[in-house]
């Protein structure tokens, strides 16, 4: 058994017990240490341990016990606060860097968009006079066809024009041609041939039904095309070098098609 207050093993002749709890205590571990005889005797007969003796006194806690509760549960309020309040500043810092990544990314954006303004500024623009002379151009060849490969034996516009009412009769018989005439120098190969048609209507007819001549066995090496502009012809050619270059990249199925007269890559 040991003693109460130091917890060292005891001798029943060397303890004393509390007559209210019952502990045992060592007597020099007890208030009534250095008494002897018959007063020790009757002391440890009616003998009271600190805390018994205290509560039979009525001692109350310090205030200032109560003061420093006080203050540890100021403090343990303010630690919950003071987490409240970090955990909405580490809310805070996540929403400022995602606003700095996008605001990185609109930054990105505008440098994109003042670029791509900065090279549609500095490209040239047709001005106003070269738009209305293609538009004139156009108006002037909307009668006309370019006729390739028409043979040319001897220049004579006579046979010309019968070849060129021949080829016609092929695609429609109800189209006959208003002028016939040859381009450039005379060579060795047959010069194209420039038709100028009633209606413009009649050209579109013709263009439709141009596929019949490959079947023809007289006429199937002639190409019959409208009579383009420059304008049209760069267009065209940029077409063509544009499907060449994504055709070297590994596209493949890409033709030329015309949506409205305007020249479009498509894929067949």
């Amino acid at each position: 058994m040991n003693c109460s207050k130091c917890n060292c093993d005891l001798a029943t002749a060397d303890c004393v017990k509390c007559s209210k709890c019952s502990k045992l205590f060592h007597i020099a571990c007890s208030s009534i240490v250095g008494l002897t005889g018959s007063i020790l005797k009757f002391r440890c007969s009616s003998w009271l341990c600190t805390i018994c003796e205290g509560a039979r006194l009525g001692v109350r806690k310090s205030p200032h016990t109560s003061a420093v509760n006080d203050i540890k549960k100021s403090v343990s309020k303010h630690d919950s606060s003071f987490l409240v309040l970090n955990n909405k500043l580490d809310d805070v810092s996540g929403q400022l860097r995602d606003l700095g990544v996008r605001t990185s990314v609109l930054e990105d954006r505008v440098t994109q968009l003042e670029n791509r303004l900065s090279s549609v500024e500095s490209t040239s623009s047709p001005s106003d006079e070269s738009i209305i002379s293609e538009v004139i151009d156009r108006q002037a060849r909307a009668r006309n066809l370019i006729i390739f490969n028409a043979p040319e034996p001897d220049g004579n516009n006579e046979n010309d024009i019968s070849l060129i009412k021949s080829v016609f009769h092929v695609l429609t018989p109800n189209i006959a041609p208003a002028i016939v005439s040859r381009l450039g120098q005379k060579t060795s190969k047959p010069r194209p041939l420039k038709v100028t048609l009633h209606e413009p209507s009649d050209i579109f007819i013709i263009l439709k039904n141009k596929h019949k001549l490959r079947t023809s066995p007289i006429y199937g090496s002639i190409r019959i095309s409208p009579d383009r502009t420059i304008m049209q012809r760069n267009q065209l050619r940029d077409i063509m070098g544009k499907i060449e270059e994504r055709k070297a990249a590994g596209e493949s199925n890409l033709v030329m098609k015309f949506v409205k007269g305007v020249p479009n890559i498509t894929k067949n």
